[in-house]
């Protein structure tokens, strides 16, 4: 029985380790028009965040831009483009920054 539960705690961490290189992290400058103050930025950043799972967002009011950090496997920067424009946003042209 003990090298059955071996076994298996390796193919789980094998499949654990598998899943976790196929995740493309990608981080995107959205310049916004909208985004001019601290309300219409947390405002952004909201619609971000219902676009899918995103690790971090933060909105720039003073450079009117968004900067998305999020797993291209499960969150689509058209659906993040989408929410935006939802909420009352326009995009400018997306920037991929890493």
């Amino acid at each position: 029985m003990k090298r059955v539960s071996g076994f298996l705690f390796a193919a789980s961490l094998t499949l654990s380790a598998a899943g976790l290189a196929q995740a493309e992290k990608a981080v995107y400058e959205i310049p916004m028009s909208g985004v001019s103050c601290s309300g219409s930025a947390a405002k952004a950043e909201a619609a971000v965040r219902a676009a899918g799972e995103v690790q971090s967002v933060s909105a720039d009011p003073a450079r009117h831009v968004v900067t998305a950090t999020f797993d291209t496997d499960t969150t689509k920067l058209d659906a993040i483009l989408a929410s935006l424009n939802e909420a009352g946003f326009e995009a400018g042209d997306v920037k991929r920054v890493e």
